[in-house]
């Protein structure tokens, strides 16, 4: 069964990221949509069996990494793994599948450049591979996120990222030898894929070193310190006592 995402944890900087490449993946599929009725009548043909590839090819990914969820699943039901480590561990799949599946097409786009029979192929691994970075964070990343989260350390986070540009940066000079219109699959696979795999990695770094700790546990301590600070409603009001004397005996007048 598909798990269910909570909004329980708080966003950071790489679920932003990649709720970008969500956003670029529908346009991307209604653009050749788009392709197929409006396009020039000698290519809707074309376009249509692409995106019939495309979409057969992702249910075979789909097959292949919920079946991989599913047998994780009850191999963590029958050791009683805890919460804490089955979560790091999918987290670790997770992010190291992501960042594999962006770095395949920034590879693929200078092989396929170089091939002229393919002109469909950088764009294959480009919508491939923004599936299954999607589909690896909804089954492993999310679900995980909600009851851990990562602590930042921002000097290996900023080295990181500079390694990646660094990467980024030579690859392009790579691509400048191309002709014009092949330029620019390798500038759109490299520059467009670039980002999540520093996101990725990045978060992979922070689980492999272990920061991480439990939400639920920081939220009970939180709660517990809050609920000692801040006074109840009844002890904002202060007690009154009321003290009553005791009546008076009658005084008995000798006759």
């Amino acid at each position: 069964m598909l798990p269910k995402i909570s909004s329980r944890f708080s966003p950071n900087l790489h679920d932003y990221i990649l709720l970008a490449y969500l956003v670029l993946f529908i346009i991307s599929v209604l653009g050749l949509l788009c392709q197929i009725i409006f396009g020039e009548p000698n290519l809707q043909l074309a376009y249509l069996l692409f995106a019939l590839f495309i979409f057969f090819s992702s249910l075979v990914i789909f097959a292949i990494i919920y079946l991989f969820y599913s047998i994780l699943e009850r191999i963590h039901n029958k050791c009683n793994t805890g919460i804490e480590r089955q979560c790091k561990l999918d987290m670790l799949l997770g992010l190291s599948g992501s960042c594999l599946a962006g770095i395949v097409p920034r590879y693929m786009a200078f092989y396929f450049e170089n091939v002229p029979r393919h002109p469909f192929g950088s764009a294959y691994f480009a919508f491939i591979s923004l599936f299954t970075i999607l589909l690896l964070h909804y089954l492993f990343v999310f679900p995980a996120k909600i009851h851990i989260s990562t602590k930042a350390n921002r000097i290996i986070s900023w080295l990181l990222a500079l390694i990646n540009l660094l990467v980024l940066i030579c690859t392009t000079h790579l691509a400048i030898g191309y002709d014009t219109p092949k330029i620019y699959g390798v500038l759109a696979c490299e520059i467009g894929f670039s980002l999540i795999c520093a996101s990725c990695v990045i978060e992979l770094v922070r689980v492999m070193r272990g920061r991480v700790e439990m939400k639920k546990e920081a939220e009970e301590s939180e709660n517990l310190n809050t609920s000692k600070d801040v006074n109840t409603p009844e002890e904002w009001v202060p007690k009154v006592v009321i003290v009553t004397k005791p009546a008076a005996e009658p005084s008995v007048v000798p006759m």
